[in-house]
């Protein structure tokens, strides 16, 4: 690929380490960039930057909230075995939308919750544990809304850390 198309951010969802790196995507047939990430084969050149940013969870308690292709930096963190006292809480509008499902029941079990419909009824009929961290990860309009439900629910504004995609 070309390093003159513009750079776009994009969560790994492979594990810390690991050589090879896994990106997440929706295809967007009119993109610039999406058609020629699903185009390119084995042994294909692809340009990439030096990682940065903050989205990190660490050894504490949590709750990870995502939808749609935000649940990737997920996907790496469970794949980099941070999985003790953590919950999923994955909403997609349809099972094909449930990316990684398989990795996540497998090593999440019984603490990866799929939610169809949106994450407000899961926000509003569960127990949540205001001291307890929650990790945000989607689109523009899901991440201040969720944020604002957890907090109207008594979590505080500094126990949600957030990254949202574009």
């Amino acid at each position: 690929m070309e390093p003159s198309i513009p750079s776009r951010p994009y969560s790994l969802a492979s594990a810390a380490g690991n050589p090879r790196m896994e990106v997440l995507f929706d295809l967007v047939p009119q993109g610039l960039l999406t058609p020629r990430l699903a185009a390119l084969e084995a042994g294909d050149p692809l340009f990439v930057s030096p990682a940065f940013g903050g989205f990190l969870d660490d050894e504490r308690p949590a709750t990870w909230i995502a939808a749609g292709t935000g649940v990737a930096p997920f996907a790496s963190m469970v794949r980099s075995r941070l999985v003790r006292d953590k919950i999923l809480v994955h909403g997609s509008r349809s099972p094909d939308g449930l990316y990684f499902r398989e990795l996540f029941t497998v090593r999440l079990g019984p603490c990866y919750i799929p939610c169809f419909g949106g994450l407000a009824s899961w926000i509003r009929e569960s127990p949540l544990a205001p001291e307890r961290r929650y990790l945000l990860c989607g689109s523009t309009p899901m991440v201040p809304e969720v944020r604002d439900m957890l907090m109207a629910r008594g979590v505080p504004f500094e126990n949600i850390i957030a990254e949202i995609y574009f």
